[in-house]
């Protein structure tokens, strides 16, 4: 059922693996509704568009992840 929505052909794992795999990598689908359904995407495309272009002026290991706790 799972790979059916997602177009994917000759999947042969059964349900319950693939819920596994799923919740094991946190995928999950979201229907965006009330306030947040209302967000104009374009808008905020555009947005992340800026922030990584902004990015690409930084060398990738000079960007930190902070929410790892490694640093601590």
């Amino acid at each position: 059922m799972i790979a059916a929505q997602l177009s994917i052909l000759g999947c042969k794992a059964s349900y319950g693996y693939m819920r596994g795999v799923l919740r094991r990598h946190d995928i999950c689908s979201i229907a965006m509704h009330g306030q947040s359904g209302d967000a104009n995407l374009a808008v905020t495309a555009a947005a992340v568009e800026k922030f990584r272009r902004r990015l690409d002026a930084y060398l990738p290991r000079r960007i930190y992840n902070m929410d790892e706790i490694g640093l601590l």
